[in-house]
C-alpha cells in the first residue's frame, strides 16, 4: 500500500484469532486500553457461550462493532463502520490507548470480485477450496483476497490521519494463498490455528506517526459501550458468515 509510515515484520504469537487473543490478552489488566472489534471471537469465549475456559482480559471498555453493525447480505462487518466506532472511541476516551479489530481482508470477500465471481455455498471458501470443492482459478481467489485488502486500507488512512500519537497498523495473523508445507510440498489454504509457517506468523509492523502523543491514563473499566446480551446462535451465526466452523 501507499499508506505513510514505516513499515517493518514481526512475528505474531498465532496463527489465528482465538489463539492469539489467548496468547496476547490471557488474564491481562489493561485499564489504559478500549477494544473496538468487529470480530465476535472474544464475546464468545468471555461469555461463554462456546464452554472455553475465559480469557479474563479488561479492558477500560470494550465497543462490539459486530452487534449493530452486522450486514446481513454480507456476513461481515464493513470497514466504514469499524472506523466511525474507532472515531468516536478516540472523541469519548481521549486519554487511552485503542485495539481496533478490522475483519477485513479476513473472508468473506466482498469487493467485485468475491461477490460477483466467488461461489457463496461455502462458509469456508479455502476449506472447500482445498478439497477440491471449489471451480475457480487459485488467481482469482487470491484476487478477490487482495480486494478485501484494498476496501479497508482507505478507512486505516483515515484513522491515521486523524488519531494523534503513535498508531501501528498490524494483524493477529496471516493467511495461506496456496504456498506449500515443509517437509510435505503441499499446498495449504486459510490460517489453521496452531500452524507455525511463516505466511500465518509473519505479519506487518507498520508504524504511523501524527503529532504529540496523548497522555494515557488508567482508570476503572466502564460498561461495554452499546453492549448487549446475544445468545449464543447469533454469534454462532455470525462466526459461520466469518468461515469459522
Amino acid at each position: 500500500s501507499d499508506l505513510p509510515g514505516e513499515i517493518n515484520k514481526v512475528k505474531s504469537k498465532a496463527s489465528a484469532t482465538t489463539q492469539f487473543l489467548r496468547a496476547n490478552f490471557s488474564n491481562k489488566e489493561l485499564h489504559d486500553t478500549v477494544h473496538v472489534t468487529a470480530n465476535p471471537q472474544l464475546y464468545r469465549i468471555e461469555d461463554g457461550t462456546d464452554g472455553a475456559d475465559p480469557i479474563n482480559v479488561q479492558f477500560h471498555a470494550q465497543i462490539q462493532v459486530w452487534q449493530e453493525n452486522w450486514h446481513s447480505e454480507h456476513g461481515t462487518v464493513m470497514p466504514e463502520e469499524v472506523t466511525k466506532a474507532a472515531l468516536d472511541a478516540a472523541e469519548r476516551f481521549p486519554n487511552k490507548r485503542m485495539i481496533v479489530h478490522y475483519l477485513q481482508p479476513h473472508a468473506p470477500y466482498v469487493g467485485q470480485t468475491g461477490l460477483n465471481k466467488l461461489p457463496t455455498e461455502y462458509t469456508s471458501l479455502w476449506g472447500a477450496y482445498r478439497k477440491g470443492k471449489v471451480d475457480i482459478s487459485l488467481e482469482l481467489a487470491k484476487q478477490a483476497y487482495r480486494e478485501n485488502l484494498e476496501l479497508v486500507l482507505p478507512h486505516v488512512r483515515e484513522l491515521l490521519s486523524t488519531l494523534e500519537g503513535k498508531t501501528v497498523v498490524t494483524a493477529d495473523h496471516g493467511e495461506l494463498l496456496g504456498e506449500r508445507d515443509f517437509p510435505i510440498p503441499i499446498r495449504r489454504f486459510g490460517h489453521p490455528a496452531h500452524t507455525a509457517l511463516a505466511g500465518l506468523l509473519d505479519v506487518p509492523w507498520f508504524v504511523h506517526e501524527n503529532g504529540t502523543r496523548p497522555r494515557i491514563i488508567s482508570e476503572k473499566p466502564t460498561r461495554d459501550v452499546g453492549d448487549k446480551s446475544f445468545d449464543s446462535e447469533v454469534i454462532e451465526d455470525r462466526l459461520q458468515d466469518l468461515g469459522y466452523a
